[in-house]
């Protein structure tokens, strides 16, 4: 799952990693985390 995908979810608005592109840990809530895996499964 690349970035770009993730910027192109209406799910993610407002997620830190969308908003701020220099993180590279952070809290994920579980709905985005279940939402991450169910785009990553459908690649």
């Amino acid at each position: 799952m690349t970035l770009a995908e993730i910027k192109a979810d209406a799910s993610f608005e407002g997620f830190d990693l969308v908003r701020i592109g220099r993180l590279s840990v952070m809290p994920v809530t579980e709905p985005r985390w279940q939402r991450i895996l169910a785009l990553s499964d459908s690649t």
